[in-house]
């Protein structure tokens, strides 16, 4: 059984890997860079006792180097808004660090997934699948939102094309039929959020930016009533802006036609009489 594994660190001919299952792994590096995800054999009993030797000095590498310090720092923030709200940490290998439930409903959503270290776009997916089979997802009426964040906004973007692809294929698979927003928001929007208990940067961005309004008062408002209170402000501003249909416009009035002048010297001249013609 293969087991996938990221590229931390080069050095010496060698590379340190951690495997999705948190094990740090020593391999001769075969042209590897660091953040590459490849994959590795299950080893036997006896190669694994090889592989606990091995990391006291894969470790020394990695933390020599600084790139365990790349791998634990979060460098993207995607969240998962529906009637649940869940938010990953994920690193600058695009790995999960850490999954968080901000409403009892995400955490049993959560329950028995094990997305730490796993792919951001491949928990993203375990993560809406896992909601539609609980039903959050399955009309078409139900929203989700899923949002990315970073400091550096290219690759928030970057990221963002990779998770809407890889969510509608989840969804259409999972015969859903829920409505799927996924955007960037700013990455000022992850300090804001923490200051509303329960809020994630995509939530909190759509209630500030959108309506306008408190987040605090929409925490346990879920993305479909977020979304539908949103068009219809949108219908209600359409219609201020169009006349009412009711009402007949004033015609503008019609100006009248100026008298034309009499000729000099016929002012006091009586008319001709008219002649009728047999």
């Amino acid at each position: 059984m293969k087991k996938k594994a990221t590229v931390l660190e080069i050095r010496d001919g060698h590379a340190a890997l951690l495997r999705e299952d948190g094990l740090f792994v020593k391999k001769r590096n075969r042209g590897y860079k660091i953040g590459d995800v490849i994959l590795l054999e299950e080893q036997s009993f006896w190669a694994k006792r090889k592989i606990f030797a091995s990391l006291a000095a894969a470790m020394l590498i990695t933390f020599l180097s600084g790139g365990m310090v790349a791998y634990a720092r979060p460098s993207y923030y995607v969240s998962i808004d529906s009637n649940p709200s869940i938010l990953l940490e994920v690193n600058m290998f695009e790995r999960v660090l850490k999954a968080e439930a901000l409403d009892p409903a995400a955490v049993d959503v959560l329950e028995g997934l094990k997305l730490e270290n796993m792919n951001v776009e491949q928990a993203v997916d375990e993560a809406v699948g896992r909601m539609s089979e609980m039903g959050y997802l399955q009309s078409s009426e139900n929203n989700v939102l899923v949002t990315a964040t970073a400091e550096n906004q290219v690759k928030a973007e970057k990221l963002v094309e990779k998770l809407e692809k890889s969510v509608a294929k989840e969804i259409i698979e999972s015969n859903s039929e829920a409505q799927v927003t996924v955007n960037v928001v700013s990455y000022d929007m992850v300090d804001a959020a923490k200051t509303v208990e329960g809020m994630t940067p995509g939530k909190y961005n759509i209630v500030i930016n959108q309506l306008g309004k408190d987040p605090k008062d929409y925490v346990d408002v879920s993305i479909q009533d977020i979304m539908n209170e949103i068009k219809d402000a949108k219908e209600a501003v359409k219609e201020e802006k169009q006349p009412n249909a009711s009402e007949d416009p004033e015609k503008p009035e019609t100006p009248e036609k100026p008298e034309k002048p009499t000729p000099p010297g016929q002012e006091n001249k009586p008319e001709k009489p008219q002649t009728k013609t047999q």
